[in-house]
């Protein structure tokens, strides 16, 4: 045997030699390597029948012409080995490896033919005696040739995926080979693991040398394939006799083992099991092995022979582990798609549920041999579920199949039961925790006992014994009633407040429990027979007594039964009336605290919302709960689009008649009723037979009004008619004026302070304008701000606006945000380091701040240390409703008092507001100037009234009707001020613009609120519903539009394109908003200590001005209100864990706006508010993940969040409904799973900073689509078809801002861009590049991109033509070297729609261009482009040029645009703004 080695092992180690020369020669070398292979391939062929003597004999033929051939050609080898040595040849060398090589594929046939019978031999014979070494041995090379197969390039590519799982199989049963070597294994079990490990180990080599040899089509290596499986499937343990011999192995091997060696080995043995098919079941792989891993290590610690239960259980783990074997074969065979894929994480988490249950059964019979005191109390409970235990135990391995209707619920009670004896098992008790368990373990007896008796009533049921038929209606009533009472009990919440529910509904259940005893033991034998029938339905005694015989016929027998049985079923139906009588008072109660909050504003628009959201349910094939009741739902949605009909075709009527406008508040009352019930139901946010019910009950309901409805819409019909909603009526072309387009008055004092802010004394000096409330301070302070002479003037200038409850770290941010780029590092900062910050930024400039809406010196004692005074004229504005506060801050500074308008004046800004240009019609100038003149000479007033104004019939008559309601309001409170006309105006808005307009009332004092965050929350709480012609952005955008024109908001910024992006809410507005929000039950605002406590707290003399880790009461504060908006500490939200049940808004803002450092949990949002749509926390940090329970939160269509996370869950994919999903990160880049790409409701996503996708490549599943996607940031984009895939994904999208990272391939002459020409309605896109800047990069961007900017590319300027030949750009903002070079030569053709162009911080000198490079250009910003030495003169001639902004670039290029100015006003272009600030000195 030795010799025979020989012939395979010398020249494998002169080939080893051989390769270790790294100047060899590469076809020489490749020559060697294929040698190389091919001779452990033999190898492998000779330790097989080397493994026994029997085989080797029945070898011999074969055996003596391998030596004979190789004998020579070894010799050949060796000496060309030493020719290269000795003279670096290495054509000696080649020509023997293609000898020996082709010599040994001479043998293919023949050793192809020698395994066939070797597997023979081996298959007859059991008892050949084994070598373990030559084994090992086998093994070992065997893994060599499975390697060079999975690294060979002429192997099919489906039989890769089988060779590795064989190899991690064989390694197992080698590591299992060197245990069982150290150990004293009893014969018998050693040589059966021989055999097993021979045959495997042959088979194996013999089907790897046909891989190896075999010429294959995809024909043949599907067989091969199947060879593989079943090889693998035969070393599990896939029969008895095969787990019985692992089992014993183990066994054996403990008796000389260390405790830590033991579990080292049943892991090993457990992760052999299920090796491969753990990658299959996500997060549930740890858990199936350590479930098993605990099975494994209790069987083989049993004593042998063990019989009872400890018996019944070996066994059943043993059944387990077989069955995970089975599983990974399962495994092996299927494709991976993602049909086999969900049926195998199904079958997974069957299994996980009986190893469950088996170790629960474990740990159960250890507390019934505890001798602990405590646990001797419940030894009578713990020992009746013992043996229900091992009743469910049995369902649920060895299901009948008249049982799987059942098998839902009896996992569902068996999940209960293991939950709780987990709980129980090595914990310490109290009496008092022994009490409740003994109360739980009681509650699980009694839901058993009914499950078992539904089961025994279903047999009885389907029995066909004609003994039986009498019974067979009323056992099925019985039936019915028994489930529903049991799925009633099933879905009864677990915890501390439902309690004494609990033992309410018990009372029920022991009663029906009872009545059902009767049947109960025969029906367990299945001998329930007539004459037993007589025997337990004592029931029916009297009736039997009264029938007057004793000696009845066997018919009239028959019919007696059937009257005692029914009197029997009568009784126990009794209970489940009881049952449903206490259910429909929980129902009133609820119902009733429901009505007690509903918002009274647009009810139209609640029902569409309604409407649109029960549709999506309807339609959304993975909410169970709402396909089980898909038929009642169905009859909801019809009956409430008749009653939407109705409410359209009555709006009218609805002010005119009582009848009418009551008949709306019952449809109003009964759809929000619905919503809840529906809801809840979906969340099954209580037991599921009471939302059946209710549901029931509200469909009564909508019948009922549905038939008022009618006989109402009869009644008027010639009044009640189709009517077009006022939102759906939207212009095509939106304009946006802001409060101060128009400015009437003032004029006098507007010159004085410019004067004092431009002339004056150097010193920094403070000014106020003060007055009441509405004059336009704020107006007449911004007309200042923005003044050419006065921005030109100062080096920065900066706006802030302090409300009453101010923060000193906003303020502070707000300002130096103004001056300086803010980074995550500055808000990091304590308050006293941003201050100083501020100081630096300021200090040796001339600086304008502004200090909007000051209330008290306070705000200013905590900002002066931050404005340095270098006598260089620096200047502080104040606007403030106190006269003396300017006073107060510097004696001598300057106070601008401000009056009222004079008539005439009042009378001139309401026309100009009204009409603009045109005049006033004299039928309606008497009326016009008695409205203006009760408006009392207050600008805010006159604004707001004249925006009612302008969308009133332009007639006498109407505007009549408006002055007699301005003068009633007057008269009744004659100090109301301008309320009145503000309360006017919002009392003519349309219902939709009401809710629109309230919803500014949630946000903080002088908070300023982006459009795009105002159009998403308004999206999501269905204020703007979809119309043919526009989109929900679109929508909401006119709404916003429309809250503007008619002056009740306020334009904060616009955006480049001209469109708003920002508003701010004035001061007496949000008075109305508030006042109104209460009024009408639209939100309840809680704002600090005070509004969180409930009044028990109060009692409790807690200071509410404490620190806030008091200890506070464990009972969460209930709100009722639909809309909840909390601003507080965040500390103080997290502590008191508010909750609100009714609450479909929760909108939080932190009172201290200190940077969120410290992470607070707040998964007590997903249990306490679980009917939320628009969830807003990103003013808390939630730490490194998302709240626990996050998923559960189903109706979540919006929803903001911030945090130190570097990952989004999986699980976030369950929240069908999300639209609006914003991430604020602390940590960098996040992590999100390719699957977030299939929730198809997605409108708008921002992560910051930005997003990476897991497990997305090439052959990522990219069919679905997501096409409500319009706003996607900020996603990592590199070049290549992952990319493209991902993108084509969103074919709606409009706005895109994404991060583009260079690709590693630094080869190329271009790096190139992703492709983007597809996304046909993008319309604006901002790139970010990260990457090497040392090449071009190549554009693939879409035609009708109308909004672009770059940043950081370093472009050379020759390649901006690909941006210029967009013919629909009409925004391009190039910031932070964007492009480099320092000439920008501009090409005719170019930017021919360009009306917008910023260039920011680029180091550009010369700029060569002229008019008819832009020739639609509006508005040219230049800024810290320092080396900029002039603008082309040119420039100036463009006529549709508006406006040029010169910030912080260099003295010449100031000047040249002084210039330009100067050259139009010469040619009388008074349009032209110049504006100028911070030029270098």
């Amino acid at each position: 045997m030795d010799v025979l080695f020989t012939c395979v092992e010398t020249p494998l180690m002169s080939v080893a030699w051989a390769l270790k020369h790294r100047s060899l020669p590469s076809l020489l070398r490749d020559q060697v390597l294929a040698l190389e292979k091919e001779l452990r391939f033999l190898r492998t062929f000779l330790i097989c029948i080397g493994t026994s003597k029997d085989i080797m004999a029945e070898s011999s033929s074969i055996i003596g012409r391998f030596e004979d051939a190789f004998g020579k050609a070894n010799e050949d080898l060796i000496s060309a080995c030493r020719t290269m040595q000795e003279k670096f040849s290495g054509k000696e060398l080649y020509q023997a490896a293609c000898a020996m090589l082709e010599m040994a594929k001479n043998f293919q046939p023949e050793i192809r033919e020698a395994y066939g019978s070797l597997l023979k031999l081996s298959r007859q014979q059991h008892n050949i005696p084994l070598d373990p070494k030559l084994l090992k041995g086998l093994i070992d090379s065997l893994a060599e040739n499975l390697t060079d197969l999975v690294d060979s390039e002429d192997l099919i590519a489906s039989l890769k995926k089988q060779i590795p799982v064989l190899k991690e199989k064989l390694r197992f049963l080698r590591n299992f080979l060197d245990i069982t070597a150290k150990k004293s294994i009893p014969d018998q079990i050693m040589q059966s693991f021989l055999s097993y490990v021979h045959f495997s180990g042959s088979t194996a080599a013999s089907l790897s040398y046909c891989c190896w040899t075999d010429e294959m089509d995809e024909i043949v290596a599907g067989g091969m394939n199947i060879k593989l499986s079943e090889l693998v499937w035969k070393i599990m343990p896939d029969t008895l006799e095969l787990m019985e011999m692992y089992v014993g192995l183990l066994k054996a091997s403990k008796l000389a083992t260390s405790d830590d060696a033991k579990t080292g080995e049943v892991a090993s043995f457990a992760k052999f099991l299920l090796e491969n098919f753990v990658s299959f079941t996500d997060n549930k792989a740890s858990m199936i092995q350590e479930e098993l891993i605990f099975l494994l290590s209790f069987m083989i610690g049993l004593q042998e022979e063990c019989t009872g239960d400890l018996g019944q259980i070996s066994a059943n783990i043993k059944t387990i582990a077989r069955e995970a074997g089975y599983l990974e074969y399962k495994h092996l065979l299927n494709e991976g798609t993602e049909d086999q894929i969900k049926e195998m994480k199904h079958v997974a988490d069957k299994l996980l549920e009986k190893m469950k249950l088996v170790k629960a059964e474990i740990l159960l019979i250890e507390l019934l041999h505890s001798e602990d005191s405590l646990f001797v109390l419940m030894r009578d409970a713990n020992a009746a579920i013992h043996e229900e235990l091992k009743f469910f135990k049995s369902f649920l391995l060895n299901p009948k199949q008249d049982g799987e209707s059942f098998l839902k619920q009896a996992e569902t009670v068996a999940s209960e039961v293991t939950s709780l004896i987990h709980s129980i098992h090595g914990k310490k008790f109290n009496e008092e925790m022994v009490t409740k368990i003994n109360l739980d373990l009681f509650w699980l007896l009694e839901k058993i006992k009914l499950f078992r008796s539904e089961i025994h009533l279903n047999e009885l049921k389907n029995k066909e014994a004609n003994s039986l038929f009498p019974m067979r209606g009323d056992t099925e009533i019985l039936y019915k009633g028994l489930r529903s009472l049991r799925a009633f009990l099933m879905d009864i919440p677990d915890n501390d407040e439902n309690r004494e529910d609990r033992k309410l509904y018990l009372t029920y259940l022991e009663a029906a429990i009872s009545e059902l005893q009767p049947l109960d033991l025969p029906l367990r034998v299945n001998k329930m027979t007539e004459d037993l029938v007589d025997v337990y339905l004592a029931k029916g005694n009297a009736v039997a007594n009264d029938s007057g015989s004793q000696n009845c016929s066997v018919g009239e027998s028959m019919m007696q039964k059937g009257m005692q049985i029914h009197l029997f079923a009568s009784e126990v139906l009794q209970l489940f009336g009881l049952f449903k009588a206490h259910m429909g008072q929980i129902y009133l109660q609820d119902v009733k605290s429901l009505q007690s909050n509903l918002p009274r504003t647009d009810d139209l628009g609640f029902i569409n919302s309604l409407l649109q959201n029960l549709r999506e349910l309807l339609n959304h094939d993975a909410n169970h709960a709402a396909s089980f009741a898909k038929q009642h739902l169905q009859m909801v949605c019809e009956e409430l689009e008749f009653l939407q009909s109705f409410l359209v075709k009555s709006v009218k009527q609805k002010n005119d008649r009582a009848e009418v406008r009551d008949l709306w508040t019952c449809i109003t009352k009964v759809a929000y009723e619905a919503e809840w019930v529906i809801d809840s139901f979906v969340l099954r946010d209580g037991p599921f037979t009471y939302h059946m019910l209710w549901l029931s009950a509200v469909m009564e309901y909508i019948k009922l009004i549905k038939a008022k409805a009618i006989c109402v819409q009869e009644k008027y019909y010639n009044e009640v008619q189709d009517i077009a909603k006022p939102s759906d009526r939207a212009p095509s072309s939106v304009s946006t004026p802001e409060l101060d387009e128009v400015v009437v008055g003032f004029n006098n004092e507007e010159k004085e302070i410019k004067g004092v802010l431009t002339r004056g004394e150097m010193k920094m000096d403070i000014i106020s304008i003060v007055g009441m409330p509405g004059l336009g301070k704020t107006t007449l302070a911004k007309k200042v701000y923005n003044s050419p002479s006065v921005a030109s003037h100062f080096h920065v200038r900066a706006w802030c606006c302090i409300s009453q409850k101010y923060q000193r770290r906003q303020l502070l941010l707000d300002i130096l945000c103004q001056i300086i780029e803010i980074t995550d590092q500055i808000r990091r900062l304590d308050d006293d380091d941003i201050a100083t910050k501020l100081y630096q930024s300021l200090k040796r400039k001339r600086y304008l701040i502004v200090m909007d809406d000051l209330w008290e010196i306070g705000a200013w004692s905590d900002m002066r240390q931050s404005f340095p005074d270098d006598k260089n004229g620096s200047r502080v504005l104040f606007t403030s409703r106190q006269q003396d506060l300017g006073l107060q801050a510097k004696e001598d500074g300057k106070t601008f008092p401000l009056c009222p308008l004079s008539q005439d004046e009042s009378w001139q800004l309401l026309q100009k507001r009204v009409f603009c240009e045109v005049d006033c019609p004299n039928t309606l100038l008497e009326v016009g100037e008695r409205i203006a003149e009760n408006c009392k000479g207050i600008p805010l007033s006159l604004v707001v009234i004249a925006g009612l104004l302008a969308r009133t019939e332009k007639t006498p008559d109407r505007w009549k009707q408006v002055l007699e309601k301005l003068s009633s309001y007057i008269f009744a409170d004659p100090e109301g001020g301008c309320m009145h006309a503000l309360g006017l105006s919002y009392e003519h808005l349309p219902d939709n613009l009401k809710s629109c307009f309230l919803y500014f009332g949630a946000f903080p004092e002088d908070a300023e609120i982006p459009a795009w965050k105002l159009s998403c929350l308004w999206i999501a709480e269905g204020f703007v519903q979809n119309t043919d012609s526009k989109s929900l952005e679109d929508a909401a955008e006119y709404c916003l539009s429309e809250l503007v024109s008619r002056s009740l908001v306020i334009v904060a910024k616009k955006r480049s394109n001209g469109k708003v992006k920002s508003f701010r809410v004035h001061d007496l507005l949000r008075e109305l908003c508030l006042k109104k929000a209460k009024e009408e039950n639209f939100f309840q605002l809680i704002h600090g200590y005070k509004q969180l406590f409930s009044p028990s707290r109060e009692a409790e003399g807690l200071d509410y001005d404490a620190d806030s880790n008091n200890s506070f009461s464990s009972t969460p504060l209930e709100y009722q209100d639909r809309r909840l908006c909390i601003c507080s500490k965040r500390k103080l939200f997290s502590l008191l864990k508010p909750c609100g049940r009714q609450v479909r808004s929760l909108l939080f803002f932190a009172s201290n706006e200190i940077y969120p450092r410290t992470p607070y949990d707040i998964s007590f949002i997903c249990q306490n508010f679980k009917l939320v749509r628009v969830l807003d926390v990103e003013s808390i940090n939630m730490g490194d993940s998302f709240p626990i329970g996050l998923e559960l939160l189903v109706q979540l269509k919006y929803l903001a969040v911030r945090g130190d996370v570097k990952s989004v869950p999986s699980s976030i994919c369950k929240l069908w409904n999300l639209e609006t999903f914003l991430v604020k990160a602390l940590r960098g880049e996040v992590l999100v799973p390719s699957s977030f790409l299939n929730m198809k409701r997605l409108r708008r996503v921002h992560i910051n900073d930005r997003v990476a996708f897991s497990s997305l490549n090439d052959k990522s599943d990219c069919s679905s689509l997501v096409e409500n996607m319009e706003t996607f940031s900020t996603p990592a984009l590199s070049y290549g078809s992952v990319t493209e895939k991902m993108l084509r994904r969103f074919p709606s999208l409009r706005k895109l801002r994404c991060i583009f990272v260079e690709s590693s391939d630094y080869s190329k002459k271009f790096t190139k861009f992703p492709v983007l020409d597809f996304l046909t309605h993008l319309e604006s896109l901002k790139i970010l590049y990260h990457g090497m800047v040392s090449q071009p990069c190549e554009f693939n961007l879409p035609l009708n991109l109308k909004k672009l900017t770059l940043s950081k590319f370093r472009l050379p300027w020759s390649q901006i033509s690909t941006i210029g030949k967009l013919p629909h750009l009409e925004v391009l903002k190039l910031l932070s070297r964007a492009f480099d070079g320092q000439i920008w030569e501009m090409t005719e053709g170019e930017f021919q729609s360009l009306k917008y162009l910023k260039l920011d911080n680029l180091w550009i000198a010369q700029w060569k261009a002229s008019n008819d490079h832009l020739p639609c250009l509006r508005h040219l910003v230049l800024q810290r482009c320092k080396k900029l030495e002039e603008v082309p003169s040119s420039l100036g001639d463009i006529r549709t040029l508006e406006r040029i902004e010169v910030h912080w670039c260099s003295q010449s290029a100031a000047v040249s645009v002084k210039e330009i100015e100067d050259e139009q006003r010469d040619i009388g272009n008074e349009e032209l703004m110049v504006l100028i600030s911070g030029m270098e000195q």
